[in-house]
């Protein structure tokens, strides 16, 4: 009986959550439709409300809201970016826009994200690549980064990958995912990860995981040595399931067998 009162529970909590994430939304919009109200001239308000509408799941709504400020700044990039990416959602064709809002003096680099995206969708890894960089250049974030060594990656310049997740490791203040990408980088091209996988391990010593990843870095030069990584993330994944069991711990430590079975 208590199995499905907790499912019901968190069933309620969903549905709550939901509701109030619903409620914030139309709230945020009716504001800025406050706002428009009294600057009818004014663009950023108009173009956050139709991405408001779109990204809430109101193509047709966000279609007219565009269509409004059409009417007052017809050649606005923002406006021409935001075309763009409703296109996106509703499947027409959004080339014509990004390619008019990446062209204007100020592109924003989720333009440049979008773009990309329709390159790689098309197999222009080249041209996918530039976008990338530029989308990187104007916002980096560690998702711009994994992004733009991807695409480094995909026309078979993994040194060049490397040094840029180790440049973005630089300026993000050494965001995780960057890092761990990384080493994974460096393994793909057949380059040296050891330094950078101990340094994880250092910074994490008891995360079974870092040792695994270390034993990778090892393996190549040194088996005796990966095999003893592979032994301490053993240890540590039996310990801190022994400790307090979870399915996620339970994860690690199958992970941690594993790297130890014989081939």
């Amino acid at each position: 009986m208590i199995r499905p009162l907790g499912s019901a529970l968190v069933l309620l909590a969903l549905l709550v959550g939901t509701a109030r994430a619903h409620e914030g939304l139309h709230r945020r919009i009716a504001a800025l439709e406050a706002k428009i109200h009294a600057a009818p001239e004014d663009v950023p308000p108009r173009v956050e409300h139709a991405r408001l509408l779109r990204e809430g799941g109101h193509a047709e709504q966000a279609a007219a809201a565009l269509d409004g400020l059409a009417a007052i700044a017809p050649g606005h990039p923002l406006l021409l970016l935001e075309r763009g990416l409703l296109a996106l959602e509703t499947g027409d064709d959004p080339a014509p826009w990004l390619d008019a809002h990446l062209a204007s003096p100020d592109p924003r680099a989720v333009g440049f994200d979008a773009r990309a995206a329709l390159h790689e969708g098309a197999g222009r890894p080249w041209a996918a690549l530039s976008d990338r960089q530029d989308a990187w250049q104007r916002g980096p974030t560690p998702d711009r980064a994994l992004a733009f060594a991807a695409a480094l990656e995909r026309v078979g310049d993994h040194p060049c990958a490397a040094l840029a997740l180790a440049d973005a490791e630089r300026q993000l203040a050494g965001a995780i995912v960057v890092r761990l990408e990384r080493v994974e980088v460096l393994l793909r091209g057949r380059m040296d990860a050891r330094a950078a996988a101990r340094a994880l391990v250092d910074d994490a010593p008891n995360n079974p995981d870092r040792w695994l990843l270390l034993a990778r870095a090892t393996e190549p030069t040194e088996p005796e040595a990966a095999r003893g990584h592979r032994e301490r993330a053993l240890q540590l994944a039996t310990q801190r399931l022994a400790d307090r069991p979870s399915a996620l711990r339970e994860a690690a430590l199958a992970r941690a067998r594993a790297s130890l079975e014989t081939p």
